[in-house]
């Protein structure tokens, strides 16, 4: 890790062929590993994490990796894995694939960044241990289909204002939510949607709701 100077040169080891010049220098540095596996993503211009790797604890996703910005976290990259504690996405992330943190055990907090579009499906559901507050951004306008469902232990989400589909089990089985606020934006709520939120207080519907599922609430 650190800042380099580089030069090479041509070895002429026959006994006739001459030992080249040294190249010109050029600055090389070594940035520090983070320990995920990463991926190519939108012709080689971006990364996505794909993976945990090595990383454990307290995760922080870097916002460039190998001079690429970091935009998204891949299906599956931290799926099931019991050894995350909290992560920290910076702004620049714009997507969260399928079963991205789905049954991160002990994962208690987690930031839903500003500059995220995309969601996927149960995403984070399954993390019982979650419960730092949700903000959704207002770049989602799809919660899909069971992405925070049996989350316990989440205390409280806000959706976004562009939010205008729940998905079918979406928030299920967030047995700690006291309070549910439905913004105007939203049109559909899937089926049981928020079923099983059994410490709910408080239910507030916008206006621009049309479809209700079967056992939302």
């Amino acid at each position: 890790v650190g800042k380099y100077t580089i030069k090479v040169m041509a070895n002429g080891k026959d006994g006739v062929s001459k030992d080249s010049p040294w190249s010109a220098a050029r600055e090389f540095e070594r940035e520090a590993e983070p320990g995920m596996v990463f991926t190519l993503i939108n012709g080689g211009t971006e990364y996505e994490v794909s993976g945990k790797g090595i990383a454990t604890g307290d995760i922080v996703i870097p916002e460039r990796y190998r001079g690429k910005p970091v935009t998204a976290i891949g299906k599956q990259a931290f799926f099931n894995k019991s050894d995350v504690d909290t992560v920290t996405l910076h702004d620049g992330i714009k997507s969260i694939g399928d079963f991205a943190f789905s049954n991160c055990s002990y994962l208690t907090a987690v930031n839903i960044p500003a500059g995220l579009t995309h969601i996927g499906e149960n995403a984070f559901s399954g993390c019982r241990a979650l419960e730092s507050r949700i903000v959704i951004p207002d770049g989602v306008t799809e919660i899909p289909a069971s992405a925070f469902a049996y989350c316990s232990m989440l205390s409280g989400v806000t959706l976004g204002r562009k939010v205008e589909t729940v998905g079918k089990n979406a928030f299920s089985d967030c047995a700690s939510l006291e309070e549910i606020v439905i913004p105007d934006s939203v049109k559909a709520l899937g089926e049981h949607a928020f079923s099983n939120c059994e410490s709910v207080r408080t239910l507030t519907v916008g206006v621009g709701l049309i479809t209700l599922g079967d056992y939302a609430f």
